[in-house]
């Protein structure tokens, strides 16, 4: 409220120095007919928030929508690559890295792939390379809906 009146002030302000500074004439006409539609909105500006506020109406902007729904679909995907490897390393193989490629800004997350890394890929168990990457494969495909082709492996 404080600040709604300190803007008040400062348009009014304004305001007087413009009508003293500028010309008469249609310039001034025009600038004051411009400014007083500017004084309408800072003045009619807390009737919107006290409408939406009163009604329980949700006034955001996309940018707004777009940041939540990144921070909350890539905290989705950090959880999925968690999961992965935990299930993974209580297979008894360690050193594997996971990323899962999403689009992130869409309201629902869609996987497009998988990047797994196993070039340092330790076995408990003595499996081979392939075991390995098929012990995986099977964790990815558990947890993510993604088609096999769209998991990569490296190493």
């Amino acid at each position: 409220m404080l600040s709604w009146l300190l803007n008040i002030v400062g348009i009014v302000f304004i305001g007087v120095i413009l009508d003293v500074v500028l010309p008469d004439g249609k310039t001034n006409q025009f600038i004051k007919h411009v400014f007083s539609v500017f004084m309408l909105f800072v003045v009619v500006s807390p009737v919107s928030n006290w409408v939406s506020s009163a009604f329980n109406v949700e006034v955001s902007s996309g940018v707004t929508d777009s940041n939540f729904l990144y921070v909350t679909n890539l905290e989705k995907i950090n959880a999925l690559e968690k999961d992965i490897v935990s299930e993974i390393e209580s297979g008894g193989i360690s050193n594997v890295s996971v990323i899962i490629n999403g689009n992130v800004f869409e309201e629902v997350l869609t996987i497009n792939s998988v990047y797994v890394d196993v070039s340092n890929a330790v076995s408990e168990n003595n499996l081979t390379k392939s075991e390995v990457k098929d012990f995986v494969l099977d964790k990815i495909l558990i947890n993510v809906d993604v088609v096999k082709e769209d998991i990569v492996f490296y190493g």
